[in-house]
């Protein structure tokens, strides 16, 4: 294209594309820089995904594991004459009388609770008390939960009953529980396996 000025003749250079192909040019060169990213990014992380699903699937499994294996210990507790309801539990704890144990069996889990008609505060030998409301494997604790597996916990030489908690008293439990003293304590068996692997 030229025109002629007063001066002089002046050319100027027109396009001899519209700018719509320039723009769909553009988006196909950006579509092939996120197709060749895809491409080259994506192997590093499909591995990821794959562990991703994978984990989910192990996480699902390992809680009905778990589910069945507390199934089992319920059943095992009741033919020893040491498991109690929910109702049980709620009227026994009534009169403000017993202690009430959770007991924390590893860092993942599960969490019991079981009952007493003994007054484990006054009558415990060891340091109980702790400013975390849960138990936490601290070894100065360590002879507290051993002594209370013994003699409260232990399935074969424990005198405490394990509650059977329903599943709708599970959320915030420790706010619900009745006002009778209440000891945590870490799993002694958790405890000596965590000790062999040092």
């Amino acid at each position: 294209m030229e025109w002629k000025t007063g001066r002089g003749e002046c050319t100027i250079c027109s396009v001899d594309q519209p700018f719509t192909t320039l723009f769909n040019r553009s988006a196909q060169q950006s579509r092939a820089a996120k197709i060749f990213l895809r491409i080259v990014v994506f192997p590093f992380f499909l591995p990821l995904f794959i562990l991703a699903g994978i984990s989910i699937c192990w996480t699902y499994f390992d809680k009905l594991r778990q589910r069945r294996k507390e199934g089992q210990f319920a059943e095992q507790m009741k033919a020893a004459n040491r498991l109690m309801t929910w109702q049980e539990f709620e009227q026994a704890t009534k009169d403000d009388s017993g202690t009430v144990i959770g007991e924390t069996l590893s860092l993942k889990g599960p969490f019991r609770i079981w009952w007493t008609t003994e007054n484990i505060p006054a009558s415990s030998p060891h340091k109980w008390n702790r400013e975390k409301h849960l138990a936490w494997p601290e070894p100065e604790f360590f002879p507290f939960f051993e002594w209370c597996y013994e003699n409260f916990t232990s399935p074969k030489s424990g005198r405490a009953r394990l509650v059977v908690i329903p599943e709708e008293e599970r959320k915030d439990l420790i706010k619900h529980l009745p006002a009778v003293p209440f000891v945590s304590s870490f799993s002694s068996l958790s405890l000596r396996s965590q000790e062999k692997s040092r």
